[in-house]
C-alpha cells in the first residue's frame, strides 16, 4: 500500500497555515497519508497533450481515439475516480501502436510522458 503510516501514540488535528495550506497532525490512533495526483495538474497536462495531439501529423482515427481516452481521464479526475492511470496508459498505448510517439515529435512525447508521470504510470 502506498503512503505513510504512523502507528503508536499520535495526536491529530488540522492547522491552517497561510503559507503552506492545511497541515494535518494526529491525536491518538494512527494516520495514513495516501499519495495521489493533483487534479488541476492532471487537467493542465491533459490540455497540453490535446494541443500537441491536434498539432501532430497523425491519422484522424488515432487522434479521435486518443481524444476519447483523454475525455475519460478528464471525467475520472472530475469525479474523483481511481482509474485515471489506466486511461492515460490507454492513450499512451494508442499513440505507441500508431507510431505517434515516434513520428509526432518531441512535444507530444514530452506531454504524454509528463501526464503519465503525474498519474503514476511508468513510461
Amino acid at each position: 500500500m502506498d503512503g505513510i503510516h504512523f502507528h503508536g501514540e499520535v495526536r491529530a488535528g488540522t492547522v491552517n497555515n497561510a503559507v503552506h495550506g492545511d497541515i494535518n497532525t494526529v491525536h491518538g490512533g494512527h494516520q495514513e497519508i495516501h499519495r495521489g495526483f493533483d487534479a488541476r495538474q492532471v487537467a493542465s497536462l491533459v490540455r497540453s497533450v490535446r494541443a500537441e495531439l491536434d498539432a501532430a501529423r497523425l491519422p484522424p482515427a488515432t487522434k479521435d481515439a486518443v481524444h476519447d481516452a483523454l475525455d475519460e481521464v478528464d471525467r475520472d479526475v472530475v469525479h474523483g475516480g481511481t482509474g485515471a492511470g489506466a486511461k492515460v496508459r490507454r492513450a499512451r498505448d494508442l499513440l505507441r501502436d500508431a507510431g505517434g510517439l515516434a513520428t509526432a515529435g518531441a512535444g507530444l512525447w514530452t506531454a504524454v510522458r509528463a501526464l503519465a508521470a503525474a498519474v503514476g504510470i511508468p513510461f
